[in-house]
């Protein structure tokens, strides 16, 4: 019925397409139900996907993250597509209007479809609403984010002077909570208030008048076109705050550090139970438990994102959604993958805790894993060391490091459809631009930066397979820098084929393993009960080689 009113709306206005996007007034990844018209027409779940309503067809785009479950979600009108072949298809379309709600999409999207000649129409969403304004946020103490407000002000301020610009204005609330040293509930996985920010070389203001803005202006890459609109002055894009953001300081990386210790063995502790009572739980169960182990501490807040647990066929969705209703139900000889992750903070400031975490472990819960499993889980396994044991020069591009990880399998005719990695906030989103591992990022990287190492293999109808870790750009005094990876919960070594590991990769895995134990075992003053000895089902991980 929302499409064939759509599609009455279009011919009504003799308008040849609509466009809609699971993105709110804010641009936000992680968009609550009632401000993501996608989900509203299509029932897809997903973070990331386009809708295009034709009078005579109907269209989905998402990207290799979410074909599989765009698949088990979009209804069957629909054609599926990778979002990879948007504009292409578009221009096959050869359509002369399209209708899209201009607060919806950012400017830079607007710029790449007018090539083709389209009349765009303003609209407003139909079946979405807009981000209500809240005005409740709360601040961070200095002692855990490392820099007062007023520096960081500052910082923007003088580059203003430096670039000539009356001033800046900033769309994205991940870097208003950012400079400003606040965050919120306005999401449920990250803890953001939904505010935008002006800043001129001697003042600053919250959610500014637009169209009071003048002179020679900044703006972000991301800016909605409707804002961009909305500002009478000349306008330059930026990514200054951004880029400021995505480099952390050493208080923010002490804080990112103590989570890791926290949810390392937070983790720890749920393996160990989950080898000993996976057997007729779904995965849907798992991940409540999962929630329940993380929830001992009581620095831990929410879940950075919601848990994808997927059982053999569905661990090959890669952003699979396990609902109570339609969970898989977990059986011995099952390959099990599970991406989760959790917020901490002390917001007392007596303890340097203030982290994002974000961790992907794939297991083989039997006796014996398929010849098939192991080999992938070898490969995704190599390629996952390779980048935790780089060292690398200044110079080298983030790209260098997704063909990295990508080497192995694609040796062996295989590889994975997503970025290798992206950037991960101080207690903000778990998806932070500003930094990552893709084939189209040639921005070198910085000592600093927090960034997620995911390589995977998905065999479809069959299982699928994720290693991920945070690590950390670090430099040395060679100036050449490095990765010290801040996740630490174990490998399953039992998944591992050793024989097609180098002696070098073996030592890693031993190391890494041992290092996640000593973490586990040892008593922390973190909120998590502790282990007084070495649990048999854990150590019996540590295989010996």
């Amino acid at each position: 019925m929302k499409v064939e009113s759509i599609k009455e709306y279009l011919r009504k206005n003799q308008i040849d397409a609509y466009f809609a996007n699971t993105q709110d007034n804010f641009l936000s990844e992680y968009t609550l139900p009632q401000n993501n018209e996608v989900l509203q027409i299509t029932g897809f779940t997903g973070s990331n996907g386009y809708v295009l309503i034709t009078q005579s067809k109907d269209l989905f785009f998402t990207d290799g993250r979410y074909l599989l479950q765009a698949k088990n979600e979009i209804p069957s009108g629909f054609e599926v597509h990778n979002i990879k072949d948007f504009h292409q298809i578009l221009q096959e379309k050869n359509l002369k209007t399209l209708a899209l709600d201009f607060s919806r999409i950012s400017k830079k999207f607007v710029s790449s479809i007018e090539k083709y000649g389209l009349e765009l129409k303003h609209i407003e969403s139909f079946y979405a609403k807009l981000c209500e304004k809240n005005a409740n946020y709360y601040s961070l103490p200095t002692e855990i984010v490392g820099e007062n407000t007023s520096s960081k002000i500052r910082k923007v301020q003088e580059y203003l002077k430096a670039s000539n610009k009356d001033g800046f204005f900033i769309s994205n609330p991940q870097n208003t909570c950012f400079l400003l040293n606040i965050r919120g509930n306005d999401e449920p996985f990250t803890p953001i208030h939904k505010a935008t920010m002006f800043i001129t070389w001697n003042s600053y203001m919250l959610n500014p008048s637009l169209e009071q803005i003048s002179g020679s202006v900044l703006v972000e890459e991301d800016i909605s076109h409707a804002n961009f609109c909305q500002i009478n002055a000349e306008k330059h894009f930026s990514s200054f705050i951004t880029s400021l953001k995505a480099v952390k300081n050493s208080v923010e990386i002490e804080g990112m550090v103590n989570a890791h210790k926290i949810d390392g063995k937070c983790l720890a502790e749920f393996l160990v139970w989950l080898e000993e009572n996976y057997n007729g739980k779904t995965e849907y169960e798992i991940s409540q438990k999962l929630l329940e182990f993380r929830q001992k501490s009581e620095y831990f807040k929410t879940p950075s994102f919601a848990t994808i647990c997927g059982c053999n066929e569905n661990g090959a969705i890669i952003h699979y959604n396990a609902t109570k209703e339609k969970a898989k139900t977990v059986r011995e000889n099952s390959i099990l993958l599970i991406d989760s992750g959790g917020q901490y903070a002390d917001f007392s400031g007596k303890n340097k805790i203030l982290g994002t975490t974000d961790v992907t472990r794939t297991l083989f819960l039997g006796k014996t894993p398929p010849e098939k499993y192991k080999k992938a889980f070898t490969l995704v396994l190599k390629g996952h060391i390779a980048i935790a044991m780089a060292e690398f020069n200044k110079d080298t591009p983030s790209s260098y490091f997704d063909a990295l990880a990508r080497k192995y399998l694609i040796e062996n005719g295989l590889n994975y459809d997503h970025s290798t990695g992206h950037g991960v906030g101080a207690f903000l989103s778990v998806h932070e631009s500003g930094c990552g591992f893709s084939s189209k990022n040639n921005e070198p990287l910085k000592a600093g930066m927090v960034i997620s190492n995911e390589p995977g293999y998905y065999l479809e109808g069959e299982f699928g397979i994720r290693i991920e870790n945070l690590i950390l750009v670090c430099e040395k005094e060679s100036r050449m820098l490095y990765f010290k990876t801040l996740t630490l919960v174990p490998i399953q070594e039992g998944s591992v084929d050793f024989t097609l590991l180098t002696q070098q990769e073996k030592t890693w895995l031993r190391n890494y393993n041992e290092a996640c134990l000593k973490n586990s075992t040892n008593t922390l003053q973190y909120g998590v009960y502790s282990w007084n000895s070495f649990h048999p089902v854990y150590n019996s991980w540590l295989c010996k080689f």
